[in-house]
């Protein structure tokens, strides 16, 4: 802040709820991840004046202040500022009494959260946030608020020029979900069943993507044939930092793989087994499917697959699966090349990323049964 003026402290405002609402659209919310150093770091972007109000403020409190105290001690200070700082001298009587009433209006709108009626934001509304996006789009439309920045005014006289962090359309993205539009449809499933007696494999894959920088990051893989789309989850796609393309398509369902997609990435994989690369367009997801490999007491192994190079050697490993490439990556890599074992040992077939493994095996494993289908609109 420049000065303790309303347009400075509004503008820091606005910059702290963008960086709330990104957290929170990466299912990290400010108030469980690192709330206190982005406290810190917000108060230390006020001015002497305001900084010294704040402090007197919290001066009573033993315990660290929480991010929606912060916020709405802003709030507060930015009515304040702007009652008490005078208003330009206006050219006409009738302008005057307009912006005037206008301020009033404004005011008294953003003091009561439409929500829960309480003295907050109805951005830092619990109660809003828990509900779904359907739901929160018809409370706005009921309470006349802007699709955009959710004030106390019509989209058409909004002057803000944030949009959805999701498509870049111009609502909020706390809405997003309940404004994206489906015409069509692609079945996608993973199925995992684990008994006392048999587990399931699934074909993962042990790869390596870099970022915007040209960093190296190994990843996990599910290889799952079911899949017409190949999907990346979001807190991968938040430390890749690739330029993501706009996406409109939805995702209904049960398990692992729902939810409305976030954009589309162009990514280029690798295997260190191989050295073989492959470029992948995936879309982005919140979370992809829970597969984490079968749950056995010990290791396994059989000897059709001795002296194969695996593309996932940790195949009974339980680390999470980050990125699902579908039939349209599975027609690519495969290649000539198939062992089989007994009836209840797991299949091996030959890529270009290297030797995966998947099917049923007799093990010693804590019962488990799991199933995963969703539907893809898009």
């Amino acid at each position: 802040m420049k000065n303790a003026t309303a347009d400075e402290l509004n503008r820091i405002y606005n910059a702290a709820t963008t960086a709330i609402n990104a957290q929170e659209s990466i299912e990290r919310p400010i108030g469980t991840h690192g709330m206190d150093l982005f406290n810190y770091l917000l108060v230390e972007r006020f001015d002497p004046q305001t900084r010294m109000q704040w402090e007197s403020s919290i001066r009573d409190s033993v315990d660290p202040p929480s991010n929606d105290v912060l916020m709405d001690f802003i709030a507060k200070q930015i009515l304040t500022l702007n009652a008490v700082q005078p208003t330009p001298a206006a050219k006409s009587g009738d302008t005057s009494r307009s912006a005037k009433s206008h301020f009033v209006k404004r005011a008294s709108g953003s003091s009561t959260c439409a929500a829960c009626k309480e003295k907050h934001s109805i951005m830092q509304c619990s109660m809003f946030k828990a509900k779904t996006a359907a739901e929160r789009k018809g409370l706005v439309e009921a309470n006349r608020l802007c699709f955009n920045c959710l004030g106390n005014h019509y989209l058409a006289k909004c002057q803000s020029l944030k949009t959805c962090f999701t498509c870049k359309a111009r609502h909020h993205t706390l809405l997003h979900d309940a404004y994206s539009q489906s015409d069509g449809a692609i079945s996608l499933s993973t199925t995992r069943f684990a008994s006392d007696r048999k587990a399931i494999l699934l074909a993962t894959a042990r790869v390596t993507i870099k970022d915007h920088v040209g960093r190296p990051h190994d990843i996990r893989a599910l290889i799952d044939q079911g899949s017409e789309v190949s999907l990346v989850s979001e807190a991968l796609a938040q430390r890749l930092r690739l330029p993501r393309l706009r996406s409109s398509m939805t995702i209904a369902g049960i398990g692992g793989a729902s939810g409305a997609t976030r954009g589309r990435l162009s990514l280029a994989l690798s295997s260190a087994i191989t050295g073989a690369t492959l470029p992948v367009q995936a879309y982005v997801l919140p979370h992809l499917s829970s597969y984490q490999g079968p749950i056995v007491r010990a290791s396994v192994t059989w000897p059709h697959i001795l002296g194969l190079s695996l593309v996932d050697p940790q195949y009974l490993d339980r680390d999470s699966i980050e990125i699902l490439l579908g039939a349209d990556v599975y027609s690519v890599i495969l290649q000539d090349g198939l062992r089989k074992g007994c009836k209840d040992e797991p299949i091996a077939q030959k890529t270009s990323l290297g030797w995966i493994l998947s099917g049923g095996h007799r093990a010693t494993t804590q019962g488990s049964h799991a199933a995963h289908q969703c539907t893809i609109d898009r």
